[in-house]
């Protein structure tokens, strides 16, 4: 549920950032006209510090993502990239195949897995480490007698 959380919390501070962009002519500052080198190899150019703060927000976004699609995979769970792109490019189109719903259920579903993989693989190394000191102490004892 935290994972929907932040989600929510990432959509509604990407939408405030949209929201508050005003529609007047953007001021063009020397400072703000920097380049930044892509991923790709294209030079992306900020004319203003909007343009600046809005790339930031994208990165940062991408970042999130990354770390949200990766942390599943150490426990099995494999979320494609290509998916996730394609649901933001849709959101963001307006046209998400998926209701509020079937979204909430999914990253439920995905918190609700995740939790359980995690409580069983915390589980399965304490079995170890109780089997690792049950051997210990045996060995102990036996020296003793």
């Amino acid at each position: 549920m935290k994972s929907l959380f932040k989600v929510s919390l990432l959509a509604a501070t990407v939408m405030l950032a949209v929201g508050c962009q005003k529609e007047e002519e953007p001021k063009v500052e020397p400072a703000a006209q920097e380049q930044v080198q892509a991923e790709t190899g294209k030079a992306v150019h900020f004319k203003t510090e909007d343009d600046k703060a809005a790339y930031a927000i994208g990165v940062s976004f991408a970042n999130y993502l990354s770390t949200s699609i990766e942390k599943p995979a150490e426990f099995g769970i494999e979320l494609k990239k290509e998916l996730v792109l394609k649901g933001i490019e849709q959101a963001f189109a307006g046209n998400a195949e998926l209701s509020e719903d079937e979204i909430r259920a999914a990253l439920e579903g995905l918190d609700k897995r995740v939790a359980e993989t995690m409580q069983k693989q915390a589980e399965e190394k304490a079995a170890a480490a109780m089997k690792r000191v049950m051997i210990s102490a045996l060995s102990l004892r036996n020296k003793k007698a």
